[in-house]
């Protein structure tokens, strides 16, 4: 079994696919999270890195080359195969909201809205005449710094679905007409970047 060493000198086991696949070739696996064997070709930018990791861990941030690990139980949030860089969560200064088993799980960073919020209003006061305006409500993606406050460096979108849709799934006895309405809301919400990309000029 390989092992790697995060930043903060955590040992956690390596993937063998992923170790097998580096040996032989290292920029096929330049986007493998070495723990989960999970591919994230989406790279991280300096300025997420710089609000995320903990202050005594800047000399490991660099311009490019980090990836961000979505797997939900795997306790790598960055890596860097090209340099053996590696973030866990007890790495960053911020709760990676995906990776979060425990209240409060943060799912719009921008404006601070967490799972609980957004469920609460679905299961709970059941707002059902509102479920549509549940972004509009909770604030949720209306957001333009999710480059540098959320720690995937992305919009928030898809988590904000997978929230309704679950929140959805728990309040099964809607009844029908207002299931529609409110799925067909959470299916209006793009899971891109396209609300806080970050725009140039």
């Amino acid at each position: 079994m390989t092992y790697l060493t995060t930043v903060s000198g955590r040992l956690l086991p390596v993937d063998p696919k992923v170790a097998a696949l580096a040996a032989q070739d290292p920029q096929q696996a330049e986007d493998l999270c070495p723990v989960c064997g999970g591919r994230f070709p989406f790279r991280i930018r300096r300025w997420t890195l710089e609000r995320m990791i903990r202050g005594w861990h800047f000399d490991k941030i660099r311009d490019s080359g980090y990836h961000f690990c979505e797997t939900p139980t795997c306790p790598i949030v960055y890596f860097h195969n090209g340099e053996g860089l590696y973030f866990a969560l007890e790495d960053l200064q911020v709760p990676v909201g995906i990776k979060r088993l425990e209240a409060p799980i943060p799912v719009c960073y921008c404006k601070g809205v967490d799972e609980q919020t957004i469920l609460y209003e679905i299961v709970v006061k059941r707002c059902c005449d509102s479920i549509k305006d549940i972004q509009a409500y909770t604030k949720a993606r209306t957001g333009t710094e999710c480059h540098i406050r959320n720690p995937s460096g992305r919009c928030c979108g898809d988590h904000v679905q997978a929230v309704l849709r679950r929140g959805l799934a728990m309040a099964a006895d809607l009844p029908p007409v207002l299931r529609a309405e409110a799925e067909e809301a959470a299916a209006g919400i793009p899971a891109d970047d396209s609300c806080c990309a970050v725009r140039s000029g």
